[in-house]
C-alpha cells in the first residue's frame, strides 16, 4: 500500500507518519514489550526518536529524488513542502529527535552516561546537518543516506550498550 494499489500513501505524502509509526512506535514499543512483557510509559521517548530518525531516512530519499518524483506525480512530503521546505523540515526532525532523545536519556541513565549519549548524538546529527547544509542536496543526500542511517543504528547500539 506505501507505494502499490490505485492510491499509494507514500506517493500521497504520508509514507512520514507510516515510518514514524511502524519504525518508531511499533518497533520499539513492540520489541520492549515482547522482551520485558511490559510497556512503561518512558518508552515513548526512543520510539519517537527512533521513528525520527527513520523519517529522516525518508526524507534524505525524498529530498533527492523531489524533482523526479515530482515529474512522476508521486507527492511525497519533500515534493508538497519544496526544496527549501523539506530542507527544514529535516532540521525540525533532527531538533524533535533530540529533544525525545535527551528527556528519555536524561531521565533513564547515570547523568555522565546522559551527557555522552547526548554528546554523541549532537555530533552526529551536527555533522549531518553540516554537511546538508553545505552543499548542494542533489550531491549530498546520497552520502548522507548511508551516513546517517549508521549514525542511527549507531546511537541505538550505544544506548542499548550503556543502559543502566
Amino acid at each position: 500500500l506505501y507505494t502499490l494499489g490505485k492510491r499509494p500513501y507514500g506517493y500521497r505524502g504520508y509514507g512520514d507518519i507510516a515510518v514514524l509509526v511502524f519504525f518508531g512506535w511499533l518497533a520499539v514499543l513492540g520489541s520492549r514489550a515482547l522482551q520485558t512483557g511490559t510497556l512503561h510509559a518512558s518508552a515513548w521517548w526512543p520510539a519517537t526518536a527512533v521513528g525520527l530518525w527513520s523519517v529522516m531516512v525518508l526524507n534524505l530519499n525524498n529530498m533527492r529524488d523531489r524533482e523526479s518524483d515530482a515529474a512522476a506525480g508521486k507527492y511525497t512530503l519533500a515534493v508538497r513542502l519544496g526544496a527549501c521546505g523539506a530542507l527544514r523540515y529535516h532540521v525540525a526532525l533532527l531538533v524533535v529527535s533530540w529533544l525525545t532523545w535527551a528527556a528519555y536519556v536524561l531521565a533513564a541513565y547515570p547523568r555522565g552516561t546522559a551527557i555522552a549519549l547526548l554528546l554523541a548524538f549532537t555530533a552526529l546529527g551536527g555533522s549531518h546537518l553540516w554537511r546538508l547544509l553545505r552543499h548542494p542536496i542533489s550531491t549530498t543526500c546520497d552520502r548522507e543516506l548511508p551516513r546517517w542511517s549508521i549514525s542511527a543504528l549507531g546511537m541505538v547500539v550505544l544506548a542499548c550498550v550503556l543502559a543502566p
